[in-house]
């Protein structure tokens, strides 16, 4: 509890909503995901100059997810494992730019689809409880 009230108040602080930060969150990747495929098509039309900037600008999201972290309290351990995860996904997005390497380009392209319904359902919030009444077996 004491956290959800401190969660809240550094939300208000910011003058940012939960909602606000939620779906930025979700359109960061979203649009990262829509640079790997852009990137993979331009590849397989030999447009490697935007297929450069594509990749580099997805590189460049997963960084932005990557220092938004919180690291502190409770959070530490899903905030250090999220970077590992970013991490990971830059270094098979640069592998994907400079070797042409598509199946890197897809795996990173997984990962982040994976975070991003995640990431949804938390958005979302919990599902609410079945009353004790509906609940029987």
């Amino acid at each position: 509890m004491a956290n959800q009230q401190t969660a809240t108040t550094q939300v208000s602080r910011s003058g940012w909503t939960l909602e606000n930060k939620s779906d930025l969150l979700l359109k960061l990747y979203q649009k990262a995901m829509l640079c790997m495929d852009d990137a993979l098509d331009l590849i397989e039309r030999g447009e490697m100059v935007e297929k450069g900037k594509r990749l580099i600008q997805a590189q460049e999201i997963v960084m932005q997810l990557s220092d938004a972290l919180d690291y502190q309290g409770e959070g530490y351990e899903v905030a250090a494992n999220l970077n590992r995860l970013y991490i990971y996904v830059y270094r098979l997005l640069i592998r994907g730019n400079t070797r042409l390497d598509c199946e890197a380009i897809g795996e990173a392209r997984v990962l982040m689809a994976r975070l991003l319904t995640a990431w949804e359902q938390v958005a979302q919030g919990p599902e609410p409880a079945l009353p004790s009444s509906r609940a029987r077996f």
